[in-house]
């Protein structure tokens, strides 16, 4: 009897840890599969990016201007918490701010855009478009909300380029930021327009094109194209204060999980009921009512996981993305501008998996291209992008990737 007391003591004291233990870190009754989507008391809704008049998904005036204002050029810091708490730094605004801070503070530049970023902090006398690059190493981020110079037409000699695409093209993973191929293209005697966002898609491209083509006028146009999720798996609506996706404290996730958009309250609303363990059985109950049950019973259900909903088959999605992929080409060529789309390789696909150089899915790519001119980097390998593994260019595949870009533009032009 006694050591049937002592087992029961035992069970039960265990069970106690195990709940102060999953109790920090999940909440009970609900799903403990996806990492990315937290259970909030209060939901709150960062400011990083809106959906400007055009409904493209740029950063939101906060970083663009207010937060240039609260910004310690000393110390490079964000010297107010009111805006600091108001963004989430889920694309490393703080860290770009405070890249290229500490860049005007170097004291021996090294890198490529270091030197040249150097060069220019010393000249006196400044053409417009050089007064443009200044403006963009003293602030990264320019008032149409892009991590580039100010778009504008600046009469200049240099050869202008418009570079549109997601995150690959907003730099993610190039550490310093600076060292992203965008910036060394610039660093390269280019005007170079960095329209990159992350998470953007084909239609956001076409958008950026027909808005911001004929305000810059440039010499060519390149298209980014990320094989790993650009082809789209829903339609959606591309407007005003209508984001495809909400930046919260309880995760980013996406705003029209059923093909209709939803306000960021009812997106988590929606995400709430995905993670709850169903309530239809009175084990389910009881296992609902504790963290350690909750873990248990997604460790039983293993197939009843979190999953986002896709609107678009396969098929449909690659017609739906070539829609938009042949109206950027329609209108490019209307305008009779020089334009390319480059293919940034999926290095987490299947397909990619045993290869020593990189390649592309050529099916997908074929049926969203068709006969449109695109090219591939041929010599980009996994030790390329970031560890831990994150899907983008480290900064030698961002250097890999900037001369295969210069050496198109230089193909380019040179047959026009």
């Amino acid at each position: 009897m006694k050591k049937l007391f002592f087992a029961l003591f035992l069970f039960f004291f265990c069970c106690f840890l195990g709940e102060q233990y999953f109790n920090k870190n999940y909440k009970p009754g609900y799903q403990t599969h996806y990492t990315g989507f937290n259970i909030v008391d209060s939901l709150i809704i960062y400011e990083d990016y809106h959906t400007d008049v055009f409904g493209n998904y740029v950063l939101n005036p906060l970083v663009t201007d207010s937060l240039k204002a609260a910004y310690n050029f000393g110390d490079c810091n964000i010297k107010n918490a009111y805006y600091a708490n108001r963004i989430s730094n889920v694309d490393g605004i703080s860290k770009i701010l405070g890249d290229f801070c500490a860049l005007k503070h170097l004291k021996t530049p090294t890198s490529e855009f270091e030197l040249y970023a150097a060069k220019l902090l010393q000249q006196t006398s400044l053409t417009e478009a050089d007064s443009a690059c200044l403006a963009y190493i003293n602030y990264p981020f320019n008032a149409q909300g892009f991590r580039s110079i100010a778009f504008d037409n600046y009469p200049s000699e240099k050869i202008k380029v418009l570079i549109i695409g997601d995150s690959f093209v907003w730099g993610m993973s190039a550490k310093p930021y600076y060292n992203s191929f965008v910036d060394l293209l610039l660093a390269r005697n280019m005007l170079v327009f960095n329209a990159g966002i992350s998470s953007i898609d084909p239609i956001q491209y076409l958008s950026i094109c027909k808005f911001y083509v004929d305000s810059i006028e440039p010499d060519l146009v390149i298209i980014n194209f990320y094989e790993g999720n650009d082809v789209m798996n829903k339609e959606r609506i591309h407007a005003e204060n209508v984001p495809h996706e909400h930046i919260t404290n309880a995760g980013f996730f996406e705003s029209n999980p059923e093909g209709q958009y939803l306000t960021a309250q009812e997106a988590y609303a929606y995400f709430e009921n995905q993670m709850r363990i169903p309530q239809n059985t009175f084990i389910n109950k009881l296992l609902g009512k504790t963290a350690l049950g909750s873990v248990f019973w997604t460790l039983t259900h293993p197939n009843q996981r979190y999953r986002y909903s896709s609107q678009l088959t396969q098929e449909e999605g690659i017609a739906y993305t070539k829609t938009y992929i042949d109206s950027i080409a329609y209108y490019l060529n209307d305008k009779e501008l020089p334009y390319f789309f480059t293919i940034t390789p999926d290095e987490s696909g299947d397909y990619n998996k045993n290869k020593t150089v990189l390649g592309y899915d050529t099916s997908k790519v074929k049926q969203v291209f068709d006969d449109l001119e695109y090219y591939i980097p041929n010599n980009l390998t996994h030790e390329d992008y970031n560890e831990p593994k994150d899907i983008h260019l480290n900064n030698a595949g961002s250097l890999k990737y900037a001369n295969f870009i210069d050496s198109l533009i230089k193909i380019k032009l040179s047959n026009e």
